[in-house]
């Protein structure tokens, strides 16, 4: 009996070493060329980006470089796109997030008059759009008229009207129903944005109750209506998170002087000209990079939550197989039906650094 323990707890060894290493984060992928600054305060800052003032290859081009503003002693440096302060880069998804005016319309009781503010964007001759899928133009208020427009006003205009007569409550809405607020689109493409608003009625029936107007483009989802209160617009933030959408080159995919690192897709813009890179399905890492930096297999058996696998898992370049246990059928990666030839029950001791013994496996055979 002894001899049967001892040559089941060598079987075992190895799927207790796999489980034990499947518990462990995966480490994450540097995204950065070797040598240059990763972070502008605590915003990443992956390649083709980079910071003024570092070597120029830490860059793709000058799109690309942006600013590390420390003028604010008494808060976190501020990574700058232009005069956009920028939240997030992601290069999988080929955007960056930044934060955009809100313009705004208000009855003064004291002057008996209007204070206002309108807005433009313009990112011409860079490789950056305003997101038209991941984007929203809002505008709140109980007697608004939001408009916006191109810088020129030849290629779009559009807007909303939000017109209501007396005092609504937006924490029973819940969301942008068209009563107290208004949204829309944007097209495709566009890379000037001009912003403004006004009252349809100078505020004569709404004053008391909704004396100021909001509008702003803002990514979808962000602004909680649920939370406002129009008769107090004064505690709204001045500014929104909006998506850019950004591209390298001016060529498409078809050219052969692309910017893509091994195991990756060239995807055309919908934008207009340009492309963009991303990782095959089965590898992770920065597409615009090669080597350990850019995009890696991924040793899916060490995710079961996201690769399910109901058998045994081997991971393969870029993918990974799953087959039944002795005696069942199936796909390993769905479902296996049948019985087991044996059912095994087995306890690993959690690994800890610098010791990787295990407890003896006890099973059952049936």
């Amino acid at each position: 009996m002894m001899i049967v323990q001892l040559l089941w707890w060598w079987l075992l060894l190895p799927l207790c070493v796999r489980a034990q290493t499947s518990s462990g984060a995966a480490a994450e992928t540097t995204v950065v060329m070797h040598g240059c600054p990763e972070k502008c305060g605590n915003i990443s800052v992956p390649y083709p980006f980079g910071i003024n003032g570092a070597d120029p290859r830490c860059s793709m081009n000058d799109n690309f470089t942006l600013n590390c503003d420390n003028s604010e002693s008494k808060s976190s440096p501020k990574l700058m796109l232009g005069d956009f302060q920028i939240l997030n880069i992601s290069v999988e998804e080929s955007t960056v997030t930044v934060l955009t005016t809100m313009v705004y319309y208000c009855y003064n009781v004291s002057l008996d008059g209007f204070n206002f503010l309108t807005t433009r964007m313009n990112l011409t001759g860079t490789p950056y759009t305003f997101s038209a899928t991941q984007n929203r133009f809002t505008a709140i208020g109980c007697d608004t008229e939001a408009y916006m427009r191109d810088s020129d006003g030849t290629r779009f205009g559009s807007g909303c009207i939000s017109l209501c007569y007396h005092e609504v409550n937006l924490t029973q809405e819940g969301s942008c129903s068209g009563f107290g607020c208004c949204h829309t689109q944007i097209p495709k493409g566009v890379k000037t944005l001009n912003i403004s608003i006004s009252a349809v009625n100078n505020y004569i029936y709404a004053r008391n109750f909704s004396p100021c107007s909001y509008a702003f483009l803002a990514r979808e989802g962000w602004f909680e209506f649920s939370t406002i209160d129009l008769s107090d617009l004064t505690n709204v933030d001045r500014e929104a998170p909006a998506i850019l959408n950004w591209v390298v080159g001016e060529q498409t995919c078809e050219s052969t002087d692309l910017s893509c690192g091994p195991n990756t897709n060239c995807v055309n813009s919908d934008d207009g000209p340009g492309y963009r890179c991303v990782c095959k399905l089965g590898f992770r890492g920065n597409p615009y990079l090669s080597g350990s930096n850019g995009c890696q297999d991924i040793d899916e058996c060490l995710d079961e939550k996201m690769y399910p696998c109901k058998g045994t898992c081997k991971n393969t370049q870029g993918n990974y197989t799953c087959h039944c246990p002795l005696g069942m059928s199936g796909d390993g990666k769905v479902a296996c039906q049948g019985f087991r030839v044996t059912t095994l029950v087995a306890e690993c001791r959690s690994q800890v650094k610098g010791d990787s013994s295990l407890e003896p496996a006890t099973f059952w055979m049936i």
